[in-house]
Parts: structure tokens; sequence; C-alpha cells
């Protein structure tokens, strides 16, 4: 299980958690996190773990005894989350958002070009011989 705590929004930002939660998606474990607006995953919806609200002492108590007391519910919430992260929270996917992103702000259309996948060498770092 991976516990996200939030600490000070106000000195944060709301910017808390999402390096840990992108590492919970990976290793595949169920989530408990404070809920977020700036998430862009909804953890009970996904069914990978479980919101609690700001400031909730007595819903982490909750959350976290439903998972100890129910493991076959962690695990299978685990599956799910490393399962999202193979599918759409992987390093292919951010890079087409964001060359899609900044073929947009370029105001070029994606679909005109072409990127290169992870397991291809990108042309500019390819050797050329003469």
């Amino acid at each position: 299980m991976a516990i996200i705590l939030e600490e000070n929004r106000d000195r944060f930002k709301n910017a808390i958690g999402f390096t840990v939660l992108s590492e919970a998606l990976a290793v595949g474990k169920a989530i408990i996190m404070t809920r977020n607006d700036y998430v862009g995953i909804d953890l009970e919806a996904e069914g990978i773990g479980i919101w609690v609200e700001p400031g909730d002492v007595v819903g982490w108590q909750k959350a976290m005894d439903y998972l100890l007391d129910h493991p076959e519910i962690a695990e299978a919430m685990g599956r799910k989350a490393r399962k999202l992260a193979e599918q759409r929270y992987n390093l292919t996917c951010f890079t087409e958002q964001l060359a899609t992103a900044l073929w947009e702000v370029c105001e070029t259309r994606p679909q005109e070009r072409t990127f290169p996948r992870p397991t291809e060498t990108p042309p500019a770092a390819q050797v050329t011989q003469s």
C-alpha cells in the first residue's frame, strides 16, 4: 500500500504527491491519497485506491484499516494500478502527449509529424558516415 500524505497546501500549491503516485502505479500498490483536484486520476473510479478528504484523520485510519483487513482487495487495486501505469501513464504516452502539445503550440499539425518510438534512435543521435 502506498500512502501519500498532504503537507502544507499553501506552501506547495496542491503539487503534492505526484511522484509518489507515479511510483505507486509503477510498482503496483494500492493507493491512499488526500483528495487533490489537481490529480488527473480518480483513484476510486479506477479501482486503484481510496481518497481521503484533507485533514480527515479518521478517514485515514479507516482507509488504512480497510486495506489491511482486506489484503485481497489491496492486491487487486495494486494489479489495476500497475496495468494503468503500463497502458496510460508511461514514458511513451507522456512523450507523445508532450510532443503533440509542443507541435500545437508551434501551430504545426501533429499528424504531419512522425515521432520516433523510444526503441528507435532519434535522427539527431544517429552517427552519419562519409
